[in-house]
């Protein structure tokens, strides 16, 4: 009987044994956080037309992508000499609440002459230093002010219908062209530099050159298109085909 017993024992012993040992010895894999990342960003930021960096993960000058090509489509290409003549007449930019209202006028030569004009009693209260307006882009001004070297330059973002003309002077207000209100697109964040929003089917990711990707939630309704991240909502006006980011400034033409 002891000799059967230790018979079993020495026969478990070896079965047992082995195969922990056999597990100890073979190398596991482990997951590479830094690949995963790259393989979720892949195609995101093909949509975007982003081009990946190769800094190396986790250094402190690591970021993920860099977005500058695609920054600069959104503004549109070279127009024709003539498209400003799309612009020449008189735009007129209601304030909100209190604020003055802002008349453009645009002359055929490109000469554009700012007035200030108070709500109450509709009087001149200032009238700016005339600029030369060039449009650089289809959807980008240039506004100069005093000539030659010592001519001052603002570039400013547009997006004009027949009837609208909305300018941006805030810092990443854009207006972006879709196919549809069903068609994948992508915008930038108006948060920290180069964070894109990239709407596909019914999903919406907000890429980061720091810190990746994530999802958020988003709505298209007749409006336009909302989304939100880091709790706040963020509204972009449909005009068109176009989205208008809310920041942008309104200017209709006066009739």
């Amino acid at each position: 009987m002891k000799r059967w017993v230790a018979s079993i024992f020495l026969m478990a012993t070896v079965a047992c044994g082995k195969k922990p040992s056999t597990r100890d010895d073979a190398a596991v894999a482990t997951p590479d956080p830094c690949a995963i990342e790259r393989a979720k960003l892949a195609p995101l930021l093909a949509k975007l037309g982003a081009t990946p960096t190769t800094t190396p993960c986790g250094s402190g000058d690591h970021v993920w992508y860099d977005g500058t090509a695609a920054r600069d489509r959104l503004l549109g290409g070279k127009p024709p000499p003539t498209a400003l003549s799309a612009l020449v007449g008189h735009w007129v930019h209601a304030g909100d609440g209190l604020d003055d209202d802002v008349d453009w006028r645009l002359a055929a030569d490109g000469v554009l002459a700012v007035v200030r004009t108070a709500k109450s009693g509709k009087h001149e209260i200032s009238r700016e230093v005339p600029r030369q307006v060039t449009l650089l882009r289809d959807r980008q001004l240039q506004l100069a002010t005093g000539s030659g070297a010592d001519a001052s330059k603002q570039f400013v973002p547009f997006f004009a219908t027949a009837d609208t003309l909305y300018a941006s002077w805030t810092t990443g207000a854009l207006a972006v062209p879709i196919a549809s209100a069903t068609a994948d697109f992508v915008l930038p964040e108006p948060g920290p530099i180069d964070r894109w929003v990239i709407r596909h089917g019914a999903t919406c990711e907000l890429v980061d050159p720091h810190t990746g990707a994530r999802s958020l939630d988003c709505a298209f309704d007749a409006g336009g298109f909302h989304y939100l991240v880091d709790s706040e909502v963020r509204t972009w006006n449909l005009v068109g085909t176009t989205l208008v980011d809310a920041r942008m400034e309104k200017f209709t033409r006066a009739k």
